[in-house]
This record gives structure tokens, sequence and C-alpha cells, in this order.
């Protein structure tokens, strides 16, 4: 079934907005020429997509949650697996800083997972990492259609796809085994379906990683927190990207982030501006502006 064509797919909603911003810069400066296929969860999100022409599904769910995106974004990927297309999955968060990202993709292996070290932990223990979802790449086979289907009744139950995936491999008593460049890959017997954990040095969630070369980072995934603004998460993710590419894009748009969050928005994290604007000398101009308006 596989006809080579793949797809790329994210989500998004009206809180996610401005990020998606930054992660659609990095894709398009990308060597990917896939289709992109954007989930999208309120009408902020809908309208903001159709006026940049970027195709879309809208999903119509009243009171959404993370979980009800996870569920919803697999039932998607299924979809597209069983019209032929391969999936290139990934979070708004990871973003494609390297734009060779099609280097990453090798066809030998059926589903190719990115690595973290955070949930489920009794699995992170035993493997020394788990399977993330935030990034990963699906080869359209009737092994994975198979497999995804099973995936999807898993997530349902546990409300979790990146939970589900990681126990349906760990109760078969999964074995990984480790190239000499830290590669881990692994065959599943029950699911007949050949997997790679990709290599942490080319997804990389952490910015400095003992072992980790940033200019060899292909997507970075940062760890981004949950309970914060937006404008503050923006923040944190190009101060990040930044630090690890230094793009005079990155310099600007960051200052000009910082600025509007400052001037713009009233919020709980003062704390938290607060270091933002010590990691550039910029108090002087601050002041400045302030006293302009």
């Amino acid at each position: 079934m596989n006809t080579g064509k793949y797809i790329v797919i994210t989500s998004v909603d009206k809180n996610f907005l401005k990020i998606f911003g930054l992660w659609d810069i990095f894709f398009r400066r990308s060597d990917i020429d896939f289709k992109l296929h954007v989930a999208c969860f309120d009408n902020e999100s809908k309208n903001y997509l159709e006026k940049r022409g970027i195709e879309h599904s809208n999903i119509n769910v009243r009171d959404y949650s993370s979980s009800l995106i996870w569920i919803h974004r697999l039932e998607i990927i299924r979809n597209f697996l069983k019209q032929g297309y391969s999936i290139i999955h990934s979070d708004l968060d990871a973003f494609w800083i390297h734009p060779e990202v099609k280097k990453i993709i090798n066809p030998v292996y059926d589903m190719q997972m990115s690595i973290g070290h955070g949930l489920p932990k009794d699995i992170v223990k035993e493997w020394g990492f788990s399977l993330c979802c935030g990034f990963f790449i699906l080869q359209s086979n009737d092994k994975m259609i198979s497999f995804v289907e099973q995936w999807l009744i898993r997530a349902k139950d546990l409300m979790d796809d990146q939970i589900a995936l990681n126990s349906m491999f760990h109760k078969i008593g999964l074995v990984w085994e480790r190239t000499d460049d830290l590669y881990n890959y692994s065959y599943s017997e029950k699911y007949h379906i050949k997997i790679e954990a990709i290599a942490y040095q080319k997804i990389a969630r952490i910015a400095r990683l003992g072992d980790v070369d940033a200019g060899k980072v292909v997507v970075f995934h940062p760890y981004l927190g949950r309970d914060r603004s937006e404008e503050i998460k923006l923040l944190d993710a190009v101060y990040m990207i930044k630090d690890m590419k230094k793009k005079s894009f990155l310099n600007n748009l960051y200052f000009k982030t910082l600025i509007h969050t400052i001037i713009f928005r009233k919020y709980k994290e003062r704390k938290e501006l607060r270091k933002f604007i010590r990691r550039l000398n910029i108090i002087d101009y601050l002041k400045a502006r302030f006293r302009s308006l």
C-alpha cells in the first residue's frame, strides 16, 4: 500500500497560535516539500489557518482537552494512512531547526519514534528512555494500519497516546538493540513491525545534553511546561533555539516577543519575565520605551 507519498501532520488550538507561527517558520525553511495538514480545535485557529491557506480539518469539540486532542490526532493519522499517505507527525513545540529533515526518514522501519525521559517512568527506568509522540514517522502499509487501529483503542482506554504506545510494546516484552552510534531499534513479532527509536542526537529534548552536538540536532523539542502563558512559552522556546542556532531572525523575533509581552500583557509570571529581561542587556532600552508610552 505504501505509495511513497508523505504528509506532515500537526495540531493547534487558540492557545498555541503564536507557537505555530514559530514552528511554521522552520517548517517552511526545511527540505520537506510534502503537504501539511493541521488539525484545529476551535474557530480562532480555524480562521487563522484559513487566512493563510493552510490545509486543515476542524474538530468540533466543545470541551476539548489535551487527551482529546491526542485521540483525534491519532484518528486523523489513521485515516491518512488508509489513504496511502505515510505520516510525519510533529508537535508544534518540536521545532525543525535544521533544514535537512528528510535525512531522518528511513523506510526500512515501519515506525520511527523520537525518545524522551519523561513518561511512563517505569518504562524509562527499564529501557533508559520512552517513546515520545512529539515527533514520529509512520509508513503506510497494512501492518502499520492494523497497529494504529489497536493503538487508538488503547489510547482511548488510557486517554493518552504516548502512555498507550509504550505500554503496548512493554507488555509484549519488546527488546531494544543498540548500534554503535546509539540508535535503538527493535522488531515486534506480535505486530510485525520494525521500530526505530530515533537517537536524541537528531531529535533532542534538552538543549545541553553532554554528548549532543547542537549543530547536528535536526528537531529540537524542548520542555516548555504546561501551566504557563503562551507568550512565556514562546519566549523560552525562541531563547533556547537562539542559543543553539545563531540566526538573526531569532534575535529579532525574541526581542519583539519580549517587548510585546511586557507592554501588552497582564499576567502572573513576573518572576519568569525578569529572567528573560536579564538574558538581554536591554534594561535601559525598556525604561526608555516605557517612558515614551
